[in-house]
C-alpha cells in the first residue's frame, strides 16, 4: 500500500515525511520501506503519538534539582518535558530513558502513572528496602532498554505491565 507518512525522528530531531511502502512480513511486523530501505516501525507508532505530545528536552532548573533533592542525572515531567542535569546532556542512555518515561506517563494520562508508581513503591518498600525504586516496573522497563535507540520504535504500549510481577 503506497502511502504518506510523518513521523518524528528522533536522530534527526525533526519531523519527517515520506512516501511509503507498508506490509507486513512473515513474522507479522508491519515493514515500511522508506527511500528503498527497510525499517522495522510499527504503524500504530505514528499514528498514536502527535508531534505536539514528543518531549521537549530542557537543562534542569533550580526547582526541578529540588524536586529531585539533586541526586536524579534526568528526570520526566509530562506535560512539561525532560529535565536533564548539566553535564549530563550528552548522554543518550539518559535521553532515551526518560524518553521511554515520556511514553510510558502518555500511555497512562499523566496521573495514573504517577499514582501507580506511588503505590508499587510503597508496596516494594518492605520487601526490597532500598532497591524498591530500581525495582519498579516504569524503572525496570527504562533501565532494560536505556542504550537501544530503536526501542521507542518498536515498543508496544503497556510494556512496562511485564515487569509488575517478574522478579527483579
Amino acid at each position: 500500500m503506497q502511502n504518506k507518512i510523518e513521523y518524528y525522528d528522533y536522530s534527526l530531531k525533526k519531523q519527517v515525511s515520506y512516501s511509503t511502502y507498508a506490509f507486513l512480513d512473515t513474522e507479522g511486523r508491519c515493514m515500511i520501506i522508506v527511500g528503498g530501505e527497510r525499517r522495522r516501525d510499527l504503524v500504530v507508532e505514528y499514528l498514536s503519538y502527535k508531534t505536539m505530545w514528543e518531549p521537549k528536552i530542557k537543562k534542569m532548573n533550580l526547582f526541578v534539582r529540588i524536586l529531585t533533592f539533586g541526586w536524579a542525572a534526568g528526570i520526566t515531567l509530562c506535560p512539561f518535558g525532560i529535565y536533564i542535569k548539566e553535564g549530563y546532556e550528552n548522554q543518550r542512555g539518559i535521553i532515551v530513558h526518560e524518553n521511554i518515561h515520556w511514553r510510558q506517563q502518555l500511555e497512562m494520562l499523566i496521573i495514573f502513572f504517577y499514582l501507580w508508581y506511588v503505590i508499587e513503591w510503597l508496596i516494594k518498600i518492605p520487601f526490597k528496602g532500598k532497591k524498591a525504586y530500581s525495582s519498579l516496573s516504569f524503572e525496570r522497563e527504562a533501565n532494560a532498554f536505556e542504550y537501544d535507540d530503536t526501542y521507542l520504535t518498536i515498543r508496544k504500549p503497556y510494556a512496562w505491565l511485564k515487569y509488575v510481577f517478574k522478579n527483579a
